[in-house]
């Protein structure tokens, strides 16, 4: 968890959790769009993390289980409605940015 950052979009505020470096060990581009939250608790995001998954602990067991797809959204949108994201929007949360 070192190696990411809570942060919030410019253009909307929204709150994401960003990675620094992309696995090629360059910045990752889309810092650029993203103001970082800062707070003096470097453990701050792990503990945010894992105080998420305790809490819908249950529900993600069930959605793993049940093998649908798109859990990501299923939890985040649907269970904990922590995002906005639809399922039936288009969505790839692996996709390749370019460097701007």
């Amino acid at each position: 968890m070192d190696d990411y950052v809570r942060a919030t979009y410019k253009s909307n505020g929204q709150l994401t959790v960003l990675k620094l470096v992309s696995d090629d060990g360059k910045m990752n581009p889309d810092l650029g769009e993203v103001d970082i939250v800062t707070d003096g608790d470097i453990e701050s995001l792990k503990f945010y993390c894992e105080s998420i998954l305790e809490e819908y602990e249950d529900v993600a067991m069930k959605l793993f289980r049940s093998g649908v797809d798109n859990i990501d959204i299923r939890l985040c949108s649907d269970s904990a409605h922590f995002c906005n994201q639809s399922l039936d929007d288009e969505y790839n949360f692996e996709e390749e940015k370019d460097e701007l």
